[in-house]
C-alpha cells in the first residue's frame, strides 16, 4: 500500500498537484487517468526508478492498474469526469457494475455513494433528494457494505434537510 501511495504522489506531482494544490482551482481534465498511471508504472519498472526491492511489489500494481487502464475495467476510471455538479438533477447509470467482480462493485458502490452523501451535505440549506433507483441491486449477500451505506444515509438524511428514496421492482 505504502509503495502504490510513493507510485500515485509521483503521478500527482507530475501533473504539477501537490499537497496543498487546491483542488477547486483545478479542471477535471487536469488530474490524471488510469492510462497515466499505469504508463507511470511501466516506467518505474523499465528504468527500476525505485528501490529492486519493490520490483515484485511493481509488477502486482502493473497488473492491477492494467485492467483498469487499457483492459476489462477501463471505462470505469480510464476518461476524465463527465458529472457536472454545479447541476440540480444528477443522474447515474451504474448497470455495468452488476457484471463486475466483487472487490470492484464494492470500490464502485462505495465511490458512487460516497460523492452522493457528500452532495447532500454541500449545502445545508438546500433540499435534496436522492433517489435509488433499482435499489434491489445493491441488496447482495456479497457486498453487504452498499446497503449498510445506503442504510446509514437514510437515518442521517433528515438531519441534512435531506431525503432518500428507494425504487424497487
Amino acid at each position: 500500500v505504502s509503495l502504490l501511495k510513493q507510485v500515485l504522489e509521483m503521478l500527482y506531482n507530475d501533473f504539477d498537484i501537490h499537497w496543498d494544490t487546491k483542488a477547486k482551482s483545478l479542471k477535471n481534465t487536469d488530474y490524471p487517468i488510469f492510462t497515466d498511471l499505469y504508463k507511470l508504472v511501466l516506467d518505474i519498472i523499465e528504468k527500476k526508478a525505485l528501490n529492486t526491492a519493490y520490483d515484485e511489489d511493481m509488477k502486482i500494481i502493473e497488473v492491477l492498474t492494467r485492467e483498469f487502464a487499457v483492459g476489462t475495467y477501463s471505462f470505469i476510471g480510464n476518461g476524465y469526469t463527465t458529472v457536472e455538479t454545479t447541476s440540480n438533477f444528477i443522474t447515474f447509470n451504474a448497470s455495468r457494475i452488476i457484471e463486475m467482480s466483487d472487490n470492484v462493485k464494492r470500490a464502485q458502490y462505495f465511490n458512487l455513494l460516497s460523492w452522493s452523501w457528500i452532495r447532500v451535505l454541500r449545502d445545508p440549506d438546500e433540499k435534496v433528494l436522492l433517489f435509488a433507483d433499482e435499489a434491489y441491486i445493491l441488496v447482495d449477500l456479497n457486498i453487504p457494505q452498499a446497503l449498510i451505506y445506503l442504510r446509514n444515509i437514510a437515518k442521517r438524511a433528515r438531519k441534512h434537510n435531506a431525503g432518500l428514496v428507494t425504487i424497487f421492482h
